[in-house]
């Protein structure tokens, strides 16, 4: 009795202790993940998400880039990747994406909660030199259910080709498109480049290393217990 009461004795501190230990770890832990984040920018060229175009071919489908999902939600027209160098369609030396006629477009984070970004800039350029230019109303959609909406014309490819212009053009979000978590652009005809989102979440280096300096110490922590 006195050798289980001993052990019973030693056993309930260690116990309380590893308790103790494990809710402090978890705690600092969710301290870091939700308040150590820094804030990235990124840009989406169109070149090195999924699926990616060759020069000179066009493929519809979905966009997926650094986690940012491009699709259309409104009917069953797809967006259309479009590689360089395809006559009679906008050109700036890369790939882009296009939103044809009867299509519109939405983006976001492809996560499964809301992730929350600054929309900065995007470049954009008639669908080709068939079809005349574009206005594009671009609606974001924030908390509590709201929008802001921004209005940019889109000048035709030929004369834009005709005033000696490059075929694309950089347009600027006002500061309303800041914390936004979807974009939807409800305009079609138009081809689409080099997206600026900022404001990405993104873990900082300080959080990453106390995070993995904590996990080594849990595992050190709990090696010693086992062996005692």
């Amino acid at each position: 009795m006195n050798t289980i009461q001993s052990f019973e004795n030693q056993s309930c501190p260690l116990l309380r202790e590893a308790i103790r230990t494990v809710a402090i770890l978890a705690i600092t832990i969710v301290g870091l993940l939700t308040q150590s984040y820094g804030q990235g920018t990124m840009t989406i060229t169109f070149d090195t998400g999924y699926p990616v175009a060759p020069p000179g071919s066009m493929i519809p489908s979905a966009y997926d880039e650094s986690g940012v999902h491009f699709w259309n939600p409104y009917g069953e027209q797809s967006t259309i990747l479009v590689g360089p160098g395809i006559v009679g369609y906008p050109q700036d030396g890369t790939a882009y994406l296009q939103v044809p006629p009867s299509a519109d477009l939405s983006f976001s984070f492809n996560t499964s909660f809301q992730t929350y970004f600054n929309f900065v800039s995007f470049d954009a350029a008639g669908y080709s030199t068939s079809l005349p230019g574009a206005t594009l109303e671009v609606i974001g959609y924030k908390g509590m259910s709201g929008t802001v909406t921004n209005y940019f014309t889109v000048d035709s490819l030929t004369d834009r080709r005709a005033n000696n212009l490059p075929d694309f053009e950089t347009f600027s979000l006002s500061s309303q498109f800041q914390n936004v978590y979807q974009v939807d652009v409800l305009t079609s005809g138009w081809s689409l480049d080099n997206v600026v989102l900022s404001g990405v979440p993104e873990p900082s280096c300080s959080a990453l290393v106390a995070l993995a300096t904590l996990c080594g110490l849990g595992r050190a922590w709990m090696r010693g217990r086992r062996t005692q």
